[in-house]
């Protein structure tokens, strides 16, 4: 049989020229058994090596690379993480009740990321959300929109330092605060009722006398504090209307949005400070002096009203007890 090979790759020289012998060693690479006699071409050493050598700069390159890329990778993954940790160090964050532990971080996930899926109120100046901390405890986020800056900066240390010194069991607790470049936050107690403007104008909800009696009585006890009990002055809520009411699982009512009180801390100042009173459109008394007492019976009347407002309209008030 091997004879018969080697007179047919005689024939098949004689025929084509002899065109093997023309091929450069390079070209038998990955070939190594393609040479000997029949063909021209010796089995030197050099064909090996090459092939030997082709093999190794191949893996060669290919470990390079590898570790090119991982080197990037790692990088990419270092300057991510130095970044958020310089973000997370940058936003300041105050604690008001030591019993909860609070960060930048742990209020973003609490929050998913601040997701649209979380929002239960939202106004002019401030988005709040509801979120779940790692304890397992609810709490409301409110979050300042920064676009209106200097007036908003205004109203976070008003509120925070307002809230932050008080404490009644009819106005919302707050425990703690975030400041950062990119936002301002306040984290606030969880009220699960929503507040009493919901409730008076829907159908789905029907308060009874009784409870709109409590709730009138609970917002009428937090003002008395804020006015007579604080211990370092008195504090003017200047929006007190039933959105600002909240009302717990027992439907009692919570005092919120202390963005625009004021505090007096002595008579001296208290006509200075009653000047410049901002408020609702609505719940501003003509006569500033009487700014308080004029938003107090205003939402009285209103919270004892039986309203139902059916597009837009109020179609029926009953001031009447029910006997």
């Amino acid at each position: 049989m091997h004879i018969i090979f080697h007179v047919i790759c005689k024939r098949f020289f004689f025929f084509t020229g002899n065109q093997f012998g023309s091929f450069l060693n390079d070209s038998y690479l990955g070939n190594a058994d393609l040479c000997g006699p029949p063909l021209t071409l010796s089995c030197s050493l050099k064909v090996s090596e090459s092939i030997a050598d082709q093999h190794g700069i191949s893996k060669t390159k290919t470990i390079i690379i590898c570790v090119v890329v991982v080197f990037i990778c790692a990088i990419i993954a270092i300057l991510a993480f130095l970044i958020a940790a310089k973000k997370w160090r940058k936003a300041k964050v105050v604690t008001f009740d030591r019993r909860i532990k609070l960060s930048a971080r742990e209020i973003s996930r609490a929050t998913n990321k601040y997701n649209d899926a979380n929002i239960i109120g939202r106004g002019g100046s401030s988005t709040v959300y509801k979120g779940v901390l790692s304890s397992g405890m609810m709490v409301a986020v409110k979050k300042l929109n920064l676009h209106n800056s200097p007036e908003v900066e205004k109203c976070f240390v008003l509120e925070s330092t307002t809230l932050g010194q008080i404490r009644h069991r009819n106005l919302v607790k707050i425990f703690g605060t975030l400041s950062s470049a990119n936002s301002k936050c306040l984290i606030l107690d969880y009220i699960p009722n929503g507040n009493l403007d919901l409730h008076l104008h829907t159908h789905t909800s029907n308060l009874s006398w009784d409870q709109r009696f409590n709730i009138a009585l609970g917002v009428a006890q937090g003002l008395v504090y804020l006015h007579e009990e604080t211990g370092f002055g008195r504090v003017l809520h200047c929006d007190l209307k039933p959105s600002n009411i909240l009302l717990d699982e027992d439907f009692e009512a919570h005092i919120s949005d202390f963005g625009i009180a004021r505090m007096i801390s002595s008579e001296i100042d208290r006509g200075v400070s009653m000047s410049g009173m901002q408020g609702s459109i609505g719940y501003v008394a003509p006569g500033m002096q009487s700014s308080v007492l004029f938003c107090f019976g205003l939402f009285l009347s209103t919270c004892m009203c039986v309203c139902v407002r059916e597009r837009n309209e109020v179609k029926s008030c009953d001031l009447r007890r029910p006997k």
